[in-house]
């Protein structure tokens, strides 16, 4: 079983059919608050197994921006994290939200399905059903993926090794298939929306 294989390698099959394994964030950690300039991630946060497994991430810049309904986002090209001091209250919150950019980031250099921003798509029709944008940016693997990372990095090392992280279930949309199929209801023939 996908649990099986889990616990005895550390490895598990995502909703997008492609294999990871988990970089334990446990001991990941704060060092120094986001100033007004641009920091370095490495600045920002201490997390050598990150690092080692890819080694340019320490130099993704992290900047504090005002960002109307986010606490974080990541730029197009995926060299700078933006956080939102706004939004953020305390430091375990700010390694929340760097754990869920950087999750993105890595869904990208890895070829792993990615979110999607609400506010760039009408809604999608995927699983026999259409997807409000909310929604659509709620089912999306890649945030599925990232919120995930969010809710694990308390967990002890023993926890993680025994709790195979969330694979997605029926309701999983994903971002790659969001050009083909996605329609406002005003754009969408009456055909696709019995779809």
């Amino acid at each position: 079983t996908p649990e099986e294989i889990y616990l005895e390698t550390g490895a598990y099959r995502g909703a997008d059919g492609k294999w990871r394994t988990e970089i334990d964030d446990s001991e990941a950690k704060i060092i120094n608050e986001v100033s007004l300039s641009k920091d370095t991630l490495e600045k920002v946060l201490d997390f050598p197994e990150l690092y080692k497994a890819y080694p340019e991430m320490k130099n993704i810049r992290v900047v504090n921006a005002g960002l109307p309904g986010y606490s974080g986002m990541v730029s197009k090209n995926g060299e700078t994290i933006y956080v939102n001091p706004m939004k953020i209250d305390s430091n375990e919150e700010l390694k929340s939200v760097l754990l869920h950019e950087i999750q993105h980031i890595i869904q990208v250099k890895e070829g792993f399905s990615k979110g999607i921003i609400s506010e760039e798509t009408d809604g999608m029709f995927a699983n026999g059903r259409y997807y409000e944008p909310e929604e659509a940016y709620y089912y999306s693997y890649g945030e599925q993926e990232a919120r995930n990372v969010q809710d694990r990095m308390s967990m002890s090392k023993k926890q993680r090794k025994a709790t195979m992280p969330f694979a997605g279930n029926s309701d999983t949309v994903f971002a790659e298939d969001f050009d083909d199929i996605r329609y406002s209801l005003t754009k969408a023939s009456d055909e696709q929306v019995k779809q």
